[in-house]
């Protein structure tokens, strides 16, 4: 199934400074999945 994807979008609670993001719990599982297959990563952040 995941020859099927080429872009994971990621919601982030917080973008640091430093290119650093604070998400969801299980996203180093997810990143780690994409690192491994090699596919395009996007991280969303909304500011208020």
């Amino acid at each position: 199934m995941i020859s099927l994807v080429n872009t994971v979008i990621i919601g982030a609670h917080a973008v640091m400074a430093n290119g650093g993001v604070i998400g969801p719990v299980g996203l180093a599982v997810i990143r780690f999945g994409s690192k491994l297959f090699i596919l395009l990563k996007a991280v969303i952040a909304l500011m208020l």
